[in-house]
Protein backbone atom coordinates (compact mmCIF):
# COMPACT_ATOMS: atom_id res chain seq x y z
CA UNK A 1 0.00 0.00 0.00
CA UNK A 2 1.37 3.38 -0.96
CA UNK A 3 1.39 5.94 1.84
CA UNK A 4 0.15 9.32 0.64
CA UNK A 5 1.21 12.27 2.78
CA UNK A 6 -1.10 15.27 2.77
CA UNK A 7 0.77 18.56 2.34
CA UNK A 8 -1.16 21.62 3.47
CA UNK A 9 -0.23 24.61 1.34
CA UNK A 10 -1.96 27.68 -0.03
CA UNK A 11 -1.93 27.88 -3.83
CA UNK A 12 -3.53 30.09 -6.42
CA UNK A 13 -6.12 28.33 -8.58
CA UNK A 14 -4.81 27.00 -11.89
CA UNK A 15 -6.97 26.38 -14.94
CA UNK A 16 -5.92 24.66 -18.14
CA UNK A 17 -6.97 26.62 -21.21
CA UNK A 18 -9.58 24.51 -22.99
CA UNK A 19 -9.30 26.44 -26.29
CA UNK A 20 -6.79 23.86 -27.52
CA UNK A 21 -6.44 20.29 -26.31
CA UNK A 22 -3.36 19.88 -24.15
CA UNK A 23 -1.51 16.94 -22.62
CA UNK A 24 0.02 17.08 -19.14
CA UNK A 25 2.31 14.27 -18.00
CA UNK A 26 2.89 14.77 -14.26
CA UNK A 27 5.95 12.72 -13.33
CA UNK A 28 8.61 14.95 -11.71
CA UNK A 29 9.37 18.40 -10.33
CA UNK A 30 9.42 20.08 -13.74
CA UNK A 31 6.06 18.73 -14.89
CA UNK A 32 4.57 19.51 -11.47
CA UNK A 33 5.70 23.13 -11.64
CA UNK A 34 4.32 23.38 -15.19
CA UNK A 35 0.80 23.26 -13.69
CA UNK A 36 1.76 25.63 -10.85
CA UNK A 37 2.13 22.75 -8.40
CA UNK A 38 4.40 22.43 -5.37
CA UNK A 39 6.78 19.48 -5.44
CA UNK A 40 7.78 17.55 -2.29
CA UNK A 41 10.89 15.54 -3.15
CA UNK A 42 10.67 13.52 0.09
CA UNK A 43 7.31 11.97 -0.77
CA UNK A 44 7.33 12.50 -4.59
CA UNK A 45 4.14 14.50 -4.17
CA UNK A 46 2.79 17.24 -6.42
CA UNK A 47 0.22 19.41 -4.63
CA UNK A 48 -2.15 21.77 -6.43
CA UNK A 49 -5.28 23.67 -5.50
CA UNK A 50 -7.67 23.84 -8.47
CA UNK A 51 -7.31 22.29 -11.88
CA UNK A 52 -9.75 22.17 -14.81
CA UNK A 53 -9.47 20.00 -17.92
CA UNK A 54 -11.23 21.08 -21.09
CA UNK A 55 -12.52 18.95 -23.95
CA UNK A 56 -9.77 16.71 -25.34
CA UNK A 57 -7.26 17.57 -22.61
CA UNK A 58 -5.26 14.82 -20.95
CA UNK A 59 -3.91 14.69 -17.42
CA UNK A 60 -1.56 11.75 -16.80
CA UNK A 61 -0.30 11.05 -13.27
CA UNK A 62 2.72 9.04 -14.34
CA UNK A 63 4.73 7.01 -11.80
CA UNK A 64 7.33 5.75 -14.31
CA UNK A 65 10.10 7.89 -12.76
CA UNK A 66 8.90 7.84 -9.13
CA UNK A 67 6.87 4.71 -8.22
CA UNK A 68 5.27 6.42 -5.20
CA UNK A 69 4.39 9.63 -7.06
CA UNK A 70 1.04 11.18 -6.16
CA UNK A 71 -1.02 14.22 -7.09
CA UNK A 72 -2.76 15.96 -4.18
CA UNK A 73 -5.85 18.10 -4.86
CA UNK A 74 -6.67 20.53 -2.05
CA UNK A 75 -9.75 22.17 -3.60
CA UNK A 76 -11.16 20.83 -6.90
CA UNK A 77 -10.30 18.79 -9.98
CA UNK A 78 -12.82 19.36 -12.79
CA UNK A 79 -12.80 17.21 -15.91
CA UNK A 80 -15.00 18.78 -18.59
CA UNK A 81 -14.71 16.32 -21.46
CA UNK A 82 -11.05 15.48 -21.04
CA UNK A 83 -9.29 12.36 -19.77
CA UNK A 84 -7.50 11.52 -16.54
CA UNK A 85 -5.05 8.60 -16.47
CA UNK A 86 -3.49 7.55 -13.19
CA UNK A 87 -0.72 5.04 -12.59
CA UNK A 88 0.54 6.77 -9.46
CA UNK A 89 -1.69 8.20 -6.76
CA UNK A 90 -4.44 10.82 -6.75
CA UNK A 91 -5.36 12.22 -3.35
CA UNK A 92 -8.67 14.11 -3.14
CA UNK A 93 -8.14 15.96 0.12
CA UNK A 94 -10.67 16.54 2.87
CA UNK A 95 -13.41 18.90 1.54
CA UNK A 96 -11.90 18.73 -1.98
CA UNK A 97 -13.91 17.50 -4.99
CA UNK A 98 -13.37 15.63 -8.25
CA UNK A 99 -16.08 16.43 -10.82
CA UNK A 100 -15.91 14.15 -13.85
CA UNK A 101 -17.63 14.81 -17.19
CA UNK A 102 -15.01 12.91 -19.14
CA UNK A 103 -13.08 9.72 -18.47
CA UNK A 104 -10.94 8.51 -15.58
CA UNK A 105 -8.74 5.44 -16.01
CA UNK A 106 -6.97 4.14 -12.92
CA UNK A 107 -4.39 1.37 -13.23
CA UNK A 108 -1.08 0.19 -11.86
CA UNK A 109 2.22 -0.43 -13.66
CA UNK A 110 5.44 -2.24 -12.89
CA UNK A 111 5.25 -3.77 -9.43
CA UNK A 112 1.91 -2.05 -8.84
CA UNK A 113 3.30 0.54 -6.44
CA UNK A 114 0.81 3.06 -7.83
CA UNK A 115 -2.68 3.07 -9.24
CA UNK A 116 -4.34 4.44 -6.13
CA UNK A 117 -7.12 7.00 -5.87
CA UNK A 118 -7.61 8.05 -2.25
CA UNK A 119 -10.83 9.99 -1.75
CA UNK A 120 -11.53 11.84 1.47
CA UNK A 121 -13.73 14.44 -0.20
CA UNK A 122 -16.27 14.04 -3.00
CA UNK A 123 -16.08 12.33 -6.40
CA UNK A 124 -19.00 13.11 -8.72
CA UNK A 125 -19.24 11.12 -11.95
CA UNK A 126 -21.84 12.71 -14.21
CA UNK A 127 -24.06 11.04 -16.84
CA UNK A 128 -21.47 11.43 -19.60
CA UNK A 129 -18.60 10.32 -17.37
CA UNK A 130 -16.79 6.99 -17.17
CA UNK A 131 -14.44 5.68 -14.52
CA UNK A 132 -12.42 2.52 -15.17
CA UNK A 133 -10.53 1.08 -12.24
CA UNK A 134 -7.83 -1.57 -12.74
CA UNK A 135 -6.08 -0.92 -9.43
CA UNK A 136 -7.33 0.54 -6.12
CA UNK A 137 -9.87 3.18 -5.12
CA UNK A 138 -10.14 3.91 -1.40
CA UNK A 139 -13.25 5.93 -0.62
CA UNK A 140 -13.53 7.53 2.80
CA UNK A 141 -15.64 10.40 1.56
CA UNK A 142 -18.47 10.36 -0.96
CA UNK A 143 -18.78 8.93 -4.50
CA UNK A 144 -21.83 10.13 -6.44
CA UNK A 145 -22.31 8.30 -9.75
CA UNK A 146 -24.74 9.00 -12.60
CA UNK A 147 -22.49 7.64 -15.36
CA UNK A 148 -20.59 4.37 -15.76
CA UNK A 149 -18.08 2.84 -13.36
CA UNK A 150 -16.22 -0.32 -14.36
CA UNK A 151 -14.08 -2.17 -11.83
CA UNK A 152 -11.85 -4.30 -14.04
CA UNK A 153 -9.81 -6.67 -11.85
CA UNK A 154 -9.35 -3.75 -9.48
CA UNK A 155 -10.55 -3.04 -5.96
CA UNK A 156 -13.00 -0.51 -4.56
CA UNK A 157 -12.85 -0.18 -0.78
CA UNK A 158 -15.77 1.87 0.49
CA UNK A 159 -15.53 3.20 4.02
CA UNK A 160 -17.69 6.21 3.22
CA UNK A 161 -20.78 6.72 1.09
CA UNK A 162 -21.20 5.34 -2.43
CA UNK A 163 -24.31 6.53 -4.31
CA UNK A 164 -25.33 5.06 -7.67
CA UNK A 165 -28.12 7.25 -8.98
CA UNK A 166 -30.96 6.21 -11.35
CA UNK A 167 -29.40 5.78 -14.78
CA UNK A 168 -26.00 5.08 -13.29
CA UNK A 169 -24.24 1.77 -13.84
CA UNK A 170 -21.58 -0.16 -11.95
CA UNK A 171 -19.99 -3.31 -13.40
CA UNK A 172 -17.77 -5.19 -10.98
CA UNK A 173 -15.23 -7.66 -12.39
CA UNK A 174 -12.91 -7.22 -9.42
CA UNK A 175 -13.58 -6.67 -5.70
CA UNK A 176 -15.94 -4.30 -3.93
CA UNK A 177 -15.58 -4.19 -0.14
CA UNK A 178 -18.17 -2.23 1.82
CA UNK A 179 -16.36 -1.91 5.12
CA UNK A 180 -16.60 -0.26 8.55
CA UNK A 181 -19.72 0.63 10.51
CA UNK A 182 -20.41 3.84 8.61
CA UNK A 183 -20.00 2.41 5.07
CA UNK A 184 -23.06 2.93 2.89
CA UNK A 185 -23.97 1.82 -0.63
CA UNK A 186 -27.17 3.43 -1.98
CA UNK A 187 -28.20 2.02 -5.35
CA UNK A 188 -30.94 3.57 -7.45
CA UNK A 189 -29.43 2.50 -10.77
CA UNK A 190 -27.89 -0.80 -11.82
CA UNK A 191 -25.10 -2.74 -10.13
CA UNK A 192 -23.93 -5.99 -11.73
CA UNK A 193 -21.48 -8.16 -9.80
CA UNK A 194 -19.43 -10.63 -11.84
CA UNK A 195 -16.73 -11.26 -9.23
CA UNK A 196 -16.71 -10.43 -5.49
CA UNK A 197 -18.79 -8.03 -3.43
CA UNK A 198 -18.56 -8.14 0.38
CA UNK A 199 -20.45 -5.97 2.85
CA UNK A 200 -19.16 -6.17 6.43
CA UNK A 201 -21.16 -6.29 9.63
CA UNK A 202 -22.50 -2.86 10.47
CA UNK A 203 -22.27 -1.67 6.86
CA UNK A 204 -25.43 -0.86 4.89
CA UNK A 205 -26.70 -1.52 1.37
CA UNK A 206 -29.93 0.20 0.30
CA UNK A 207 -31.21 -0.98 -3.07
CA UNK A 208 -34.08 0.79 -4.85
CA UNK A 209 -32.73 -0.13 -8.28
CA UNK A 210 -31.37 -3.29 -9.89
CA UNK A 211 -28.69 -5.31 -8.15
CA UNK A 212 -27.52 -8.51 -9.86
CA UNK A 213 -24.93 -11.06 -8.79
CA UNK A 214 -24.13 -13.20 -11.81
CA UNK A 215 -23.28 -16.90 -12.20
CA UNK A 216 -19.99 -17.72 -10.48
CA UNK A 217 -19.86 -14.42 -8.57
CA UNK A 218 -19.64 -14.03 -4.79
CA UNK A 219 -22.01 -11.79 -2.86
CA UNK A 220 -21.49 -11.85 0.90
CA UNK A 221 -23.64 -9.61 3.05
CA UNK A 222 -22.91 -9.46 6.77
CA UNK A 223 -24.52 -6.07 7.28
CA UNK A 224 -27.93 -4.55 6.61
CA UNK A 225 -29.71 -4.85 3.27
CA UNK A 226 -32.77 -2.67 2.65
CA UNK A 227 -35.09 -2.38 -0.35
CA UNK A 228 -35.10 -4.66 -3.34
CA UNK A 229 -33.41 -8.04 -2.93
CA UNK A 230 -30.20 -8.90 -4.74
CA UNK A 231 -30.96 -11.02 -7.80
CA UNK A 232 -28.48 -13.91 -7.77
CA UNK A 233 -28.27 -15.68 -11.13
CA UNK A 234 -27.68 -19.41 -10.83
CA UNK A 235 -25.43 -21.31 -13.19
CA UNK A 236 -27.73 -23.27 -15.51
CA UNK A 237 -26.34 -26.54 -16.80
CA UNK A 238 -26.38 -27.13 -20.52
CA UNK A 239 -29.52 -28.89 -21.73
CA UNK A 240 -27.53 -30.80 -24.32
CA UNK A 241 -27.77 -30.72 -28.08
CA UNK A 242 -30.95 -29.40 -29.63
CA UNK A 243 -30.41 -31.56 -32.72
CA UNK A 244 -33.05 -34.37 -32.70
CA UNK A 245 -31.72 -37.87 -32.29
CA UNK A 246 -31.82 -40.03 -35.41
CA UNK A 247 -33.90 -43.16 -34.66
CA UNK A 248 -31.88 -46.37 -34.76
CA UNK A 249 -34.74 -48.13 -36.61
CA UNK A 250 -34.33 -45.91 -39.69
CA UNK A 251 -30.82 -47.02 -40.72
CA UNK A 252 -31.75 -50.66 -39.95
CA UNK A 253 -34.78 -50.37 -42.24
CA UNK A 254 -32.71 -48.80 -45.03
CA UNK A 255 -30.14 -51.60 -44.81
CA UNK A 256 -32.93 -54.19 -45.04
CA UNK A 257 -34.45 -52.51 -48.11
CA UNK A 258 -31.06 -52.20 -49.81
CA UNK A 259 -30.27 -55.86 -49.12
CA UNK A 260 -33.65 -56.92 -50.54
CA UNK A 261 -33.06 -54.94 -53.76
CA UNK A 262 -29.59 -56.41 -54.24
CA UNK A 263 -30.88 -59.94 -53.65
CA UNK A 264 -33.66 -59.41 -56.23
CA UNK A 265 -31.12 -58.21 -58.84
CA UNK A 266 -28.95 -61.27 -58.25
CA UNK A 267 -31.91 -63.65 -58.71
CA UNK A 268 -33.01 -61.82 -61.87
CA UNK A 269 -29.56 -62.19 -63.46
CA UNK A 270 -29.51 -65.87 -62.55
Amino acid sequence: MVMLFFVSVSLLPFTINDANAASYDIKDIGSCQSISGTWDSTTSTCTISDLTLGSGDLLFVDNSAFPSLSLVITSSLENNGGAIKNSGGIMIGNSAVLDNNGSVVNYCTGQCAGGIIQNEGTITNYKAGTIKNNATVNNQGSVNNSGEIAINNGTLVNAGKFINNPGGGVDNHGTVHNTQLSAIINNGGTIVNYATLVSDGGATITNSGIFKSMCGATFENNGDLFGNPVNSTSCVKSQGSTVPEFPLSVPVLLIAIFSSIMLHKIKTRA
